[in-house]
């Protein structure tokens, strides 16, 4: 496995290749990189913290579409991820997190109040029966309303193969 390098973060968006880290990179160091695309997916190790928000706002950090895959994310830094990305004046149309462990059923009230609390109505969302690892949101602009779905770990290996 290598390292992740400078120049690995500069070629990212032109070459398309991948590069296995050694150890996870820090929000703040790849946000630099990558906050001029509009689809963002990691399936590399990120570290998050509550500094999310500053990091982002400071490389001006709008997707249409931001995935991340395989994360170690609390709740807390989570929810703050999201107030992040409900503040903007154009919000993604998808948000998506696969987090490592599992989800108390609990969380996913918060994250559905939570969206509902900035004015976007519910149209559609799979609550979870179980502890869940995927949460997946879908904001219809042109609508306001959003869908949403909380997928156990059964479904985590045949969702991203």
């Amino acid at each position: 496995m290598s390292s992740l390098t400078l120049r690995d973060l500069q070629n990212f968006g032109t070459t398309g290749a991948t590069t296995a880290l050694a150890a996870p990179i820090p929000f703040s160091e790849l946000c630099p990189f990558i906050a001029q695309y509009k689809d963002i997916t990691f399936k590399i190790k990120v570290i998050y913290d509550t500094s999310f928000i500053n990091i982002a706002r400071k490389y001006r950090l709008f997707p249409d579409r931001f995935c991340a895959h395989a994360q170690d994310i609390s709740d807390n830094v989570m929810l703050k991820m999201l107030d992040y990305f409900l503040s903007l004046p154009v919000r993604p149309s998808e948000l998506q997190f696969t987090f490592k462990e599992s989800k108390p059923i609990a969380s996913s009230k918060t994250v559905i109040d939570k969206i509902v609390s900035t004015g976007i109505e519910k149209q559609h969302c799979q609550m979870p029966h179980a502890p869940f690892v995927i949460i997946r949101i879908n904001i219809l602009s042109e609508t306001q309303k959003f869908d949403c779905a909380f997928l156990p770990a059964t479904l985590k290996n045949l969702y991203f193969l």
